[in-house]
């Protein structure tokens, strides 16, 4: 399993991230999304979460300020691949 990171984020935003599957799959496609999954101690919430050609886009919003959210993606590939990974994401104080 990969770990990355994305941009710190406030509580209050309402922000879209993506992840390209396109370099762990190498030329397999994505056939489906795992649930997204996150860590409750650090409130993030998973709005939604959709898929365009190899590129998944999950929208969060909420955190516990200070906290370091750890968001777990998961896919299903067309030559049976299932790869995971851990994106870390630090949950800033105060307002943006």
């Amino acid at each position: 399993m990969s770990v990355y990171s994305w941009p710190p984020r406030y509580p209050v935003e309402v922000l879209d991230y993506t992840f390209d599957w396109s370099k762990h799959i190498g030329d397999d496609s994505v056939v489906a999304l795992k649930p997204v999954e996150v860590d409750q101690a650090s409130g993030l919430v998973i709005e939604s979460y959709s898929l365009n050609g190899n590129v998944q886009t999950v929208r969060i919003s909420g955190g516990n300020p200070g906290k370091i959210g750890h968001i777990q993606l998961g896919c299903d590939t067309a030559n049976s691949q299932e790869p995971t990974v851990v994106i870390d994401m630090i949950i800033l104080r105060g307002v943006s």
